[in-house]
């Protein structure tokens, strides 16, 4: 959720990125994004908040429903959604009514929101959890195998990290 700042603690990342760095101290070597309004393509401050681009793109939050904004300001959808994390691999994950699901980088839904939780996609497959079952799915939301786990912690470099029966594994 994007997060409330005092005025000076939210002067300080504005001003750091406009030198050119990100609050991390890295340089960023891009311009900032100005929030618009979809409909009319220019820019207004109608947004609540916007935080700083990531990945091309940057979260807004208006009435507390989120949506993003390209570098050049342009709404990619409504804000229309509860929950709404960064772009990873040119999607991201949003949420509607406690379920999550993907957008992609032009705002069009492609795998629906009917998941109680997904991590995000750093690879090409990723972790959902539906009906109290740990799926691994792929940018399609193709379910391509039920894991067996209590937990699951996430996938990284194509391993799956687990936990059964108070023990913690990983499966390839």
């Amino acid at each position: 959720m994007v997060a409330s700042y005092t005025p000076m603690k939210k002067l300080i990342p504005i001003l750091l990125f406009l030198f050119g760095y990100s609050v991390s101290g890295q340089n960023t070597n891009t311009r900032l994004a100005l929030p618009v309004s979809s409909e009319t393509n220019t820019s207004t401050n109608s947004w609540d908040e916007t935080e700083l681009p990531i990945n091309g793109f940057s979260r807004v939050l208006k009435n507390n429903k989120f949506s993003f904004i390209n570098n050049k300001g342009v709404a990619i959808s409504p804000a229309i959604f509860d929950g709404a994390r960064n772009f990873s691999n040119h999607i991201a994950a949003v949420s509607i009514n406690e379920k999550w699901g993907f957008i992609n980088e032009n705002g069009v839904c492609t795998i629906p929101c009917s998941f109680d939780m997904v991590f995000d996609f750093t690879s090409k497959n990723t972790i959902a959890y539906q009906n109290k079952k740990w799926l691994l799915i792929n940018t399609s939301g193709i379910t391509l195998k039920i894991i067996d786990a209590d937990v699951c912690y996430g996938i990284k470099n194509g391993i799956i990290y687990i936990e059964k029966n108070n023990r913690k594994a990983h499966l390839e």
